[in-house]
């Protein structure tokens, strides 16, 4: 069975979005904040430790991400300044809380 890749899609659309609206970033480089404002850290790090990012059930307003790690890695990838950043990672954060995509925490 394949595994599932719930960031796929998601990476996808924000790249499309983040693309109009001006900021120009690959989905490899999304997927990377993606994965820093999750707190799995990296894609590889998450494949390694079998992380369980999955869409959740739960309200939006409970999930957790991590904003400042997001934001520097935004920064770092894109070679934009801090405030740049935070609007993108604030940006993802928002489509990842949309979506419901999480790491399901016991």
């Amino acid at each position: 069975m394949p595994k599932i890749k719930p960031l796929k899609a998601p990476a996808e659309r924000l790249v499309k979005k983040l693309t109009e609206s001006g900021t120009v970033i690959d989905s490899l480089t999304c997927h990377q904040i993606m994965h820093a404002a999750i707190g799995s850290v990296s894609p590889e790090i998450a494949a390694r430790n079998e992380i369980p990012i999955q869409k959740l059930r739960c309200l939006p307003d409970r999930l957790q991400y991590n904003l400042f790690a997001a934001a520097q890695r935004a920064e770092k990838m894109l070679g934009i300044n801090i405030f740049e950043a935070m609007a993108v990672a604030e940006e993802i954060i928002q489509h990842l809380r949309d979506s419901r995509i999480g790491v399901n925490m016991v």
